[in-house]
Formats: structure tokens, sequence, C-alpha cells
């Protein structure tokens, strides 16, 4: 218990309600005192002036020296997770800090200065930055950030954060009138319930049994929206209006309690309200455990003269312990074990059938569960659960499961449901010849790549192109151009071209030719020389051959009597044999040189007296093909 009043904590034994005697942790610390409890240490923190002390959490016995965390913080500045680890946000910096096992951490700038708020969502560390309107998740293992989420704030709000006790998901609730569940596994938030008309003071939220519970302290009461559907089903009446009451959810209980005054209560899921009286107003000690520094309890009335007490008892042996009439006391229950919530499939496709069930990770396990799906759908069941979601967003799924004794414990999780790839056809094509066929949009290029997959209706363009002659598609397509709608069983289509033999000219020019008084006579021999002899012995020879015609041409030694052969120019050169590939119109001048009177000399000056030949190449025959 905390005693704002004098800065002081006492312990109040959970088994013998034993009060313990006040500690001052924090000299000086008042209104600003808040004391955070976890397995191994008591943390008391000064929230005015930053101060932090470590105690036992039996003795309440400080351990160590005070020290200082942080700046003066805010209302939504620290908290404490089920670590055992104290995480403080100063407001001054926007830096969080943390301490566990004695040891502190720190990760900078968190938040911007003077616009942060801290609170857990699924025991992880949330830090709310008004200014730079974002929620950002942190791994509490080493303090980095998990994942930020843009929040749809104005810059005049006010606003209370909360986060779920078992799903990353955070409540915000603005002083507008609105309550924002934003899911942190997603990049925005965009669910909103509209509680009022705005103006009343609204608290922090507190989830429960699948519904969100907001406090108005304006009108002493409390807004309940189911998290299926996101609509509020009841607004109930718990305390007098403009009340600053409490309200707190513990094992899927929901207690609301006025620290002022007597008044106290459960809700219950449905709205319905339960009163329970803290104490008699009128009596307020009474029935009370004092502890130490206590009050006695009261003295009994003056007895009555008219009305005398009864004698009292005759002394006499007195009942041992074991035959008291007090009933024993019960051992407080088992605490409920924490739940683990399986799919088949997480993220799911819209349409597709989910299988999800519910365990307990420890002893005791649930006898049953009831669904909420996000939706509107419901089931029951630990296992075998199966749900269909029909749009892609993310749902909260939420299970509340019933244990043997009656107890109930709920646990949420998130299931993102994503639209289902778009059906799809393939396309093959078929290329026969020269030619080539691409598509529009990208995908085919044949040869190369000859197959791929579209969307179903997608209208698919194919285009031939060749240096040859294109003569048409087939299969599923027909003449010289193709557009295909794409459906699921895809397509087939044929491209057939035709490689086409072009004919080139030579040009032959022999310089002093055999038919104009000298002696030059070129033979021509298609099939590289395997192929008749064409002879030219004029001043200009023209013929036509095919692309793929590789030609031989020779000077004829008929000519050597009166001119002999010099050299070639144009598409042939050198003074030897020419072999020429006719892949195009080709031009070639063969020189010849006059011999002198006494004719033309070969070997060592002798005159030529008979026709020459080439070297390794037989006499020419005299019967040729003249051109």
């Amino acid at each position: 218990m905390v005693n704002r009043s004098t800065g002081a904590l006492r312990r109040v034994d959970g088994a013998t309600f034993q009060v313990s005697d006040p500690v001052t942790p924090v000299p000086g610390a008042t209104d600003g005192l808040r004391a955070f409890a976890g397995p191994h240490a008591l943390y008391a923190l000064d929230a005015t002036s930053g101060v932090l002390t470590e105690a036992d959490p039996q003795t309440l016995a400080a351990r160590g020296n005070p020290v200082s965390m942080a700046a003066p913080l805010a209302g939504q500045s620290a908290t404490i997770d089920d670590g055992g680890r104290l995480w403080i946000l100063d407001g001054e910096t926007g830096n969080l800090q943390w301490i566990k096992d004695g040891q502190r951490h720190s990760r900078d700038r968190l938040a911007a200065p003077g616009t942060g708020l801290l609170t857990l969502a699924d025991g992880k560390p949330v830090v709310v930055d008004q200014a730079r309107r974002t929620a950002v998740l942190v791994d509490p293992a080493s303090g980095s950030v998990v994942q930020r989420t843009t929040l749809d704030l104005r810059s005049d709000d006010k606003i209370q954060v909360s986060g779920a006790p078992h799903a990353a998901r955070i409540y915000v609730v603005a002083s507008r009138g609105v309550l924002a569940v934003c899911e942190l596994a997603e990049s925005g938030c965009s669910s909103a319930v509209a509680l009022g008309t705005g103006g009343a003071e609204l608290g922090a939220a507190v989830e429960s049994g699948g519904r969100v519970f907001v406090p108005d302290f304006t009108g002493g009461r409390v807004w309940i929206v189911d998290l299926r559907d996101l609509h509020v089903i009841a607004r109930p009446q718990v305390l007098p209006v403009q009340t600053r009451f409490q309200l707190l959810a513990r094992d899927g209980v929901v207690f609301f309690n006025d620290p002022q005054s007597e008044h106290a209560g459960v809700l219950q899921l449905d709205g319905g309200v339960r009163l329970v009286a803290k104490y008699d107003p009128r009596h307020p000690g009474a029935g009370l455990t004092t502890g130490g520094g206590g009050q006695p309890p009261p003295p009994p009335p003056p007895a009555d003269p008219g009305n005398p007490p009864p004698p009292p008892p005759q002394p006499g042996p007195q009942p041992s312990p074991s035959q008291s009439s007090s009933p024993p006391t019960d051992p407080p229950p088992q605490p409920l074990p924490d739940l683990t919530i399986s799919a088949s499939a997480s993220p799911s496709q819209v349409g597709q059938e989910v299988t999800l069930s519910l365990a307990a990770n420890g002893e005791p396990q649930p006898v049953g569960a009831d669904w909420t799906f996000g939706d509107g759908g419901t089931g029951s069941g630990l296992s075998g659960v199966n749900h269909t979601w029909n749009s892609a967003r993310t749902f909260q799924v939420t299970a509340t499961a019933t244990f043997a004794d009656g107890r109930t414990k709920t646990r949420s999780v998130a299931q993102t449901v994503v639209a289902p790839p778009p059906v799809q056809g393939t396309l093959t094509v078929n290329v026969t010849g020269p030619g080539k066929v691409t598509s529009n949009p990208r995908g085919i290029s044949c040869p190369g790549t000859c197959s791929a997959r579209f969307n179903e209706n997608t209208q698919v363009t194919l285009t031939a192109s060749s240096t040859e002659r294109f003569d048409g598609f087939g299969g599923d397509c027909g003449g010289t151009a193709c557009r295909i709608t794409m459906t699921q069983a895809g397509a087939n289509v044929d491209a057939h071209f035709t490689d086409i033999v072009n004919n080139f000219n030579l040009t032959l020019n022999i310089i002093d030719s055999a038919q104009v008084g000298g002696g030059g006579i070129v033979d021509v021999f298609p099939g590289d020389g395997a192929g008749t002899d064409h002879q030219c012995d004029g001043p200009r020879c023209v013929t036509t051959w095919p692309e793929t015609e590789t030609l031989l041409l020779t000077p004829n030694g008929e000519g050597i009597g009166q001119s002999r052969f010099d050299h070639w120019s144009g598409a042939c050169s050198g003074g030897g044999d020419c072999h020429l590939p006719m892949t195009s119109n080709k031009t070639v001048t063969s020189h010849w040189v006059r011999c002198p009177v006494g004719g033309c000399l070969t070997g060592a000056g002798r005159q030529a007296t008979q026709h020459a030949t080439m070297p390794g190449r037989p006499p020419v025959s005299r019967r040729r093909r003249r051109w």
C-alpha cells in the first residue's frame, strides 16, 4: 500500500492480511510516490524528483542507495513487466531506461521531448510519441525497436494509452471522444470507435473477455466496447458524476473503485454492475485487520442497566485447536497458466478455412473455450475450431478458456488475412524458322523464353519479327496478328517463318581483257572451286548468284602470251586465287599487264610458249562456259 500523504509504504500479506509497519523508501516523497512490485524486487519511485530506490519485496528494507533515474516523470512514464524489468521514460529527453537484475540500461530518443507515454502490450514496452504520431514496440530483451505504427492523432489531442495483456495491441483514448484500437503488427492504426460527442474526461482503457472498458470520470460511467466488431454494447453508471475512480482488470474480472469513498464493485461483460461496499462509512475501521502502527478496534458500548449482560461462562476445559468451531481457511487457488492460440495458417487467404486450437502452457488445462474471430463470427471448443474470413485485413481472434473450477482466462492474437493470388494461365509459343516472337505485357521472348504465366483476363499481344518471311500464327491464334485474352486453361500459339534465299550480283572487271586484244581471262568456279567454270574474257562480266554461294576466282593461263596477271582489287585482293562468299553484291577488278612484243617471260627469262597454270591447280580445259 502507498500512502502519498506521508510517503510511506506498507505490505499486506496475501495469506494472513497482516499489514507491515510503514517504511519511507524515498525521503521527502509524498504525492509523487509510486511502487512497482516485481518477483525479486520492489521499486519505489518518486515521480516528482525522479529518485528511485530498490527494496526487498518481503521486508521492504532498502537495497543500496537511492539513484536519480530521470527528470520529473509524467503520469504514464513508468511500468514494470512480468519479467521484473522496471521501464522508465524520461519525459525531458525521450530516452527509455530500464532496470533488470540491478543493471541499468538505456535506449536514446525513442520519443520527442515532452510528448512520450509508456505502456505494456503483450508484456512488451510500447512508447507512444504524440509529436511524431507513432507507437514504437520495443524488444524487452535487447531494447531494440521491433515495429513502428503510425497513429491517427490530432495536434491538440489529449490521450490516455494502455496495452492489451495478451496481444501486440494498444488502446488510445482521445479526449475528443474516440477510442483507437491499434494492432502493432501493422504500419498504421485505422480502427476507431466514437465515445460520445467529446468533452468528457476519459481514462485509460482496460481489456477483459474480448471487451474494452473505458472510464468516463465526468459521467461516472464506463464505456464497454466489443472487440469483435468495435461497437459500444453498454455504458453503465457505476459511480456518481465527477468521480475519478480506478478501473482494473484481473483474471478476467473488471473492478472499479473510488479511492475517496467506500464505493467499489465489479463490472460484467454485458454491462451489469455489482456494487461492493469496502467498509461501513459509519464505522470505517470495523472488521479491518490492524497492523503495526494501526489504531485498536473501538471499545464495546456501555452496558444497559435494564438489560444486564449475561454472566460470563463458567471455567472449564478449553477446546483444542483441532476442536475449534472456525472453519479451516482454504488455500488460495493456483494461478492460471498462460494460454497459447495455434492456427493452421497465419497469415491466411480470403476464403481459406483455418483451424484453430487453444492450450494452456502448464497445469491446469482448460476444459472448454469460447471464440470470437473479429468479423462477427463465434465458435467453441479447444481444438478443431474452423473459421473462414471473407475480407482482407487483420482480425483479432479471442479465445476465453474455462477451467474446471469455473475460472476463465482470455487470450487474443492477430490474424492477418490477405487476398488470394490472382488466377493465372500459361501461354506457350512455338517458333519454326528464322524469326522471333515477343509479348506485351512482357514475358515471352521466343526463342529464349517461350512460356510465361499471365493473370486471368489479361490481354496479351504477340508480335513476330524476322529478316526473312513471316508466314503467320497458328494454334490459338490465326493470321499475322495475335491478341489473346488469358484464361486459367492457358493457350498455345505457333509462329511460322520461312528462310528466303536472296540473289546478289558479281561484277567482274578485267583490265586488258582478251576481247580487247590483251590476255586477261578469269575463271569463276561456283562451289568454291567444285563447280563448272564460268570464264570471263571481256572487259566486264556480270552474273547473279544465291547468297549461299561461295565462288573461286582464278586468273586463266591462256592469256599469258599476250598479258600477264598482276593483282586483284575490290572484293578480292592480292595476287593469288580469290575465295568470294556472295552474301551481298560484289565488285572485283582483275588487273593484267600487256606483255612486250617478244612475249612475257617465265622462269629464267624464257618466253612463254605454252599455256600457264596456277600453282597447285591442273591445267584449265578449253571447254568452258562463257559469260
